[in-house]
């Protein structure tokens, strides 16, 4: 309001304040001057804020909550017309936001403040900022706010200019703002007031005006105008109240639990609860409203951000030039937090860019990347780029079209993670700066089916004709097409195509992540791919009928059954070869359920069962089918032929060549079980059969368990038993590494690590907790190396304990020192095994050497009837039959 046709009182009357400009500002032009708009942002706690007002039209200008700068495209030019600054700002105009009223601001209630001066939102600069903070931190009221949350104040305050004799607020006026004088003078006049004495101004400090009324909720109680020309800055009376009385925290425990839910499963080891607890307290809580813009795009994050309330929404997405669909953070939705990119690696590495805007009103928290680091540890510093880098690429797959509109769950991704083979491309000539040029494929040659991801460098597609069809950047793929060539098939086709294209790699260097169709195959249904159904893969196959089954001998005999040779008709008679025989050699596995019932052992068999028919790994026990009568359960297995892997190691052990083929099949079985959470538990030669192919095959679940965490159980066999579960600390997957390296250093020894003749099992189990074991100049470097890293007591320090698994194992100088090692060719089992079983028919069961001297036929025999809660136990085993084969 302008005030005029009046006579400013005398000096003397009044209360004169006086600031003087800072030397290096700028001269205010009358035409530049206007009132601010009245509705400014939340406090919301990060490096920008962002202002908005109500008026559709008005030129606004944006700065997102935790990153990004303002929109260039909005910035005030000199000389531009009001019109084209609206027009720019029109197309950024966001959704209106509504504030509470300075009489409902303590009640939460929700009104919409109204301003009818002219609306104008300001940049405020360095020096501006610096002002504010300067004011703030020396005021009582928000001198004890941390320098973050002092910041994120400053830039809240907007930017306002009086003109001489302009009434800036008035006397019995509802408090609306609290204002800081920055440049100009002011008188302050009260009403039924004869005299009043000036107020004398400490040197160098700034002026406050109507912070009492503001934070009392009452009415300005004097009024204040400009007495030259002013520039203030002013704090709506909600943000006000906001600095000072934060968003109500959740508890404690409440924070811990939110990190712990949204901290990524690969990285839950490198945290102990004593570095989560201290990561909590480093949190702080920000709110958000509708419509916030929290990140702009192509902007780095600088915070790891969880959505404890609300719903935000990650948008215009892209990654290497490719762009992905929107994605919710919240809770109740699949992610919960995002930023890890940011605070996990330092470099500008390629990541996804898009918005994210607020869906809802709602809290988060944030932790600095400084805060994350140390929390951490030095100890694990190391493996953070690792972390970054296997994380971009499980988002990347969980986001593209093809794996997510197949329903892939975190088990399947991370299993094709562990599939994709890493291609390096490197030139020491240097060629323009950028390097020679090298051919991945060429178009036209044959290749195997596959999906190229782009993790370094840049790769160009090039016609047959020459014409460039695209450049690949780092964070792009192509390729994507292959993975569709399974659609309405059977799947078991091994394809070799002919490229359309040919790619070249751009030195110096270029590195490619490589998923090929054929060993998608047993993580997911890739005959369902791009089909928008889920690819789940079930080892079971209902081809697999009951009364096509044959039995032919008896293989071995157990405490509660059998099992059986068998054969089933093999499909498609006519497209099989000659030499091929004309049936399916399988095993049959039967169990007497009174037994089971009797001896407690019924849930752990129909576990087993489960368990089996959720692996489909050509390195474990494959079940086809499994069915039941009154009296028994049956289990129809893959037969490996080949005997027990005991049965082939010599007394003073094998060589270190054929070991390490044996090993890398059972890390392969044992990898793949471990992705699914699945840990073995009883790992021991006997445990291990040989194939047809002879290769190393994984049976005999019965200990076997899914653990997401930990369990406590004791058991296993005690030669091979680590010393978590002797303890009692609670075991995961780390006793199954341990296993397999007590079983590798039997196979290379022909001894064991723990044990001597004549030990004792209180005395073994002590030498285990102990980890003290032989080591001798007949092994390699190599080798023992590899021992004293697994048989580790600690877990949390055994190789293969971290995140990374059994790739630190396969990385280990006895597999990957000279080179020879070859993970592909052994998943595909393409490498010549050691040794081969010499069958004489495919009924061969000389391998196996069964005491059948007082074996009866289970299916002969007759068993108490079972009642009828002790059958509920067995109802989801399989499939009823009446006529026993």
């Amino acid at each position: 309001r302008c005030v005029t046709g009046e006579t400013l009182p005398s000096v003397a009357s009044q209360r004169l304040f006086t600031v003087n400009a800072p030397t290096d500002m700028a001269d205010m032009s009358s035409s530049s001057l206007s009132s601010s708009d009245s509705d400014t942002s939340s406090i919301l706690g990060a490096s920008q804020i962002l202002i908005r007002q109500k008026a559709p039209g008005r030129p606004v200008r944006g700065r997102p909550l935790w990153g990004g700068d303002s929109d260039s495209s909005l910035a005030e030019t000199k000389g531009s017309s009001a019109g084209s600054c609206n027009d720019d700002a029109h197309r950024h105009l966001l959704q209106k936001r509504i504030y509470p009223s300075p009489e409902n601001a303590a009640s939460g209630a929700d009104v919409e403040e109204v301003d009818t001066r002219p609306q104008q939102a300001e940049v405020k600069t360095e020096l501006e900022l610096a002002v504010i903070s300067d004011c703030l931190s020396d005021h009582f009221l928000w001198a004890h706010l941390p320098p973050n949350d002092l910041r994120h104040l400053c830039e809240s305050f907007e930017k306002c200019r009086y003109r001489n004799h302009e009434v800036i607020f008035a006397q019995g006026e509802p408090a609306q703002y609290i204002y800081i004088l920055y440049l100009g003078e002011v008188v302050q006049r009260t009403d039924g007031r004869n005299e009043s004495q000036p107020l004398e101004q400490d040197s160098g400090k700034y002026t406050v005006l109507g912070e009492l009324a503001v934070l009392t909720g009452s009415l300005y109680q004097e009024t204040v105008l400009a007495a030259s020309l002013c520039t203030l800055f002013r704090l709506g009376r909600a943000q006000f109240h906001r600095a000072l009385r934060p968003v109500p925290e959740t508890s404690t425990e409440e924070r811990l639990q939110l990190l712990k839910q949204s901290i990524p499963e690969e990285m839950v080891v490198y945290f102990s609860e004593k570095a989560l607890r201290k990561l909590v307290s480093d949190m702080s809580i920000r709110s958000f409203q509708t419509g916030d813009i929290l990140v702009e795009k192509k902007t780095r994050l600088e915070y790891l951000v969880i959505i404890a309330k609300g719903l935000v929404v990650a948008t215009q997405r892209t990654l290497g030039g490719k762009v992905y669909e929107d994605i919710s953070f919240g809770p109740g939705e699949h992610k919960t937090s995002f930023g890890w990119q940011s605070i996990l690696t330092e470099s500008e590495e390629p990541a996804f860019q898009g918005t994210i805007v607020a869906k809802s009103d709602g809290t988060a928290l944030l932790l600095s990347h400084k805060a994350f680091r140390n929390a951490l540890g030095g100890e694990h510093a190391s493996t953070l780029h690792h972390l970054a880098a296997h994380r971009l690429a499980k988002i990347q797959l969980q986001d593209l079209p093809i794996f997510h509109d197949s329903c892939l769950d975190d088990i399947q991704i991370n299993g094709l993670l562990d599939l994709m083979h890493r291609c390096e491309y490197s030139s020491s000539s240097q060629d323009d700066g950028e390097g020679e040029s090298m051919t991945i494929f060429k178009a036209g040659e044959k290749m195997e089916a596959g999906m190229y991801f782009v993790r370094e460098g840049a790769v160009t597609l090039k016609l047959k004709s020459g014409e460039i069809q695209s450049r690949i950047e780092a964070g792009g793929y192509f390729g994507e097409t292959n993975m569709l060539r399974d659609q309405n098939k059977d799947g078991q086709k091994h394809f070799a195509i002919r490229s359309p294209t040919t790619a070249i790699a751009h030195a110096p260097k270029t590195a490619l992540d490589v998923l090929y169709l054929e060993e998608c195959r047993t993580i997911v249904n890739t005959t369902m791919l791009g089909l928008g159904g889920p690819a789940t893969v079930s080892a079971i196959d209902s081809s697999v009928r009951w009364n096509d089954l044959d039995r032919h001998s008896l293989l071995g005999t157990g405490h509660f059954g059998q099992v059986w040779l068998a054969s089933l008709p093999r499909e498609e008679q006519k497209e099989t070869n000659a030499d091929e025989p004309r049936k399916r050699i399988v095993a049959l596995k039967i169990q007497a359920k009174h037994q089971l019932v009797q001896f407690e052992k019924a849930e752990r068999f129909v576990a087993e069962r489960n368990i089996l028919s959720s692996l489909h790994s050509p390195f474990i026990l494959r079940l086809f089918n499994a069915f039941q009568d009154e009296s028994r359960l049956y289990m129809i297995t893959s037969l490996m032929q080949g005997g027990e892997l005991e049965s082939i190691i010599p007394e003073n052990g094998l060589s270190e060549d054929a070991a390490k083929f044996y090993a890398a099949g059972i890390m392969e079985g044992l990898s793949f079980m471990h992705r699914r959470h699945i840990i073995h538990r009883d790992i021991k030669p006997e445990n291990v059969l040989i194939n047809e192919k002879g290769y190393p095959v994984l049976i005999d679940m019965g200990f076997a368990k899914y653990v997401p965490d930990k369990t406590f159980t004791f058991c296993g066999s005690p030669m091979f038993t680590a010393p978590e579960i002797i303890r009692y600390n609670g075991h995961d997957k780390g006793c199954d590494n341990w296993a397999w390296a007590v079983l590798v250093y039997r196979m290379v020894t022909g001894t064991y690590p723990f044990y001597e003749k004549g030990t004792d099992e209180l005395a073994l189990y002590k030498r285990i907790c102990k980890g003290t074991f032989q080591l001798d100049g007949t092994m390699s470097i190599e080798f023992r190396m590899l021992m004293v890293a697994i048989l580790y007591p600690d877990p949390a320090q055994r190789l293969g304990s971290s995140a990374n698994g059994w790739r630190d194992i396969f990385a280990s100088p006895w597999f990957a020192g000279d080179g020879s090692f070859d993970l592909r060719r052994l998943r595909k089992q393409a490498i010549p095994a050691p040794w081969i079983p010499s069958l004489r028919d495919p009924l061969d069961s000389s391998k196996f050497h069964p005491d059948t001297s007082d074996a009866g036929d289970l299916m002969q025999e007759n068993f108490p009837p079972l009642t009828e809660e002790e059958q509920q136990v067995f109802i989801s085993f399989g499939p009823q039959v009446s006529n026993p084969a």
